[in-house]
């Protein structure tokens, strides 16, 4: 088996701790997307724990709310998922704290071209601990619907001249406001490869728009 998808069904902790346990014959598996279930942090303990038996993933969905402490769990266990390539973590709540246990075990993984953050309450100091990170070959990254504002953006502009891959950027839905956006642009030259820019709902009024 190569890929596992099953997203959007319902299941819970329960349900993902009996498949936990299946993933230990599954060591050829290069895609697992078990997004938009009802996973909380001990159905993501569950599955985290059984990285060490998935050498070859390179693509890995857990896009559930399970909150600061499911990211704890996820990161302690990153470093076996050295092939990884797309990680979507979309919805989970974890706020600054959850951003920064991951990105520091995202280092681990040379591989990673996608990373998706969405809508999981990350403010400032949480961006910061992810743009520090060095992922030269990184080609999608997704913060949209967290709580960047205008300083985060700061953070964001001047990490930028490290992602010479990078073709698709989502900042949508951040309150990143005029100041904020003008901060990207003046970095925008450093992104040679880019194809998609998604600054969508984020207040820049005309001044923003020219």
């Amino acid at each position: 088996l190569r890929k596992l998808k099953l997203w959007g069904n319902k299941i819970g902790d329960d349900g993902v701790e009996y498949l936990a346990k299946q993933l230990i014959h599954l060591s050829n598996l290069q895609t697992l997307d078990l997004g938009t279930n009802r996973l909380g942090e001990n159905g993501v303990k569950f599955i985290s724990e059984q990285f060490q038996y998935l050498p070859n993933l390179q693509k890995l969905d857990l896009s559930n709310r399970f909150s600061e402490n499911g990211a704890k769990y996820i990161a302690e266990h990153l470093h076996h998922l050295s092939n990884l390539q797309k990680l979507f973590l979309k919805g989970g709540n974890f706020g600054d704290n959850g951003a920064q246990y991951i990105s520091e075990q995202l280092q681990k993984l040379p591989k990673l071209k996608a990373l998706d953050f969405w809508n999981n309450k990350i403010g400032v100091d949480g961006i910061k601990c992810i743009t520090e990170l060095k992922l030269p070959y990184l080609q999608s990254l997704t913060l949209g619907n967290n709580k960047i504002g205008e300083r985060g953006s700061k953070y964001i502009a001047e990490q930028l001249c490290q992602l010479p891959d990078l073709q698709i950027l989502d900042l949508s839905h951040n309150n990143i406001g005029y100041d904020g956006v003008d901060y990207i642009a003046e970095k925008m030259c450093y992104l040679t490869k880019l194809q998609i820019l998604d600054l969508g709902n984020n207040s820049l009024g005309e001044d923003g728009a020219h």
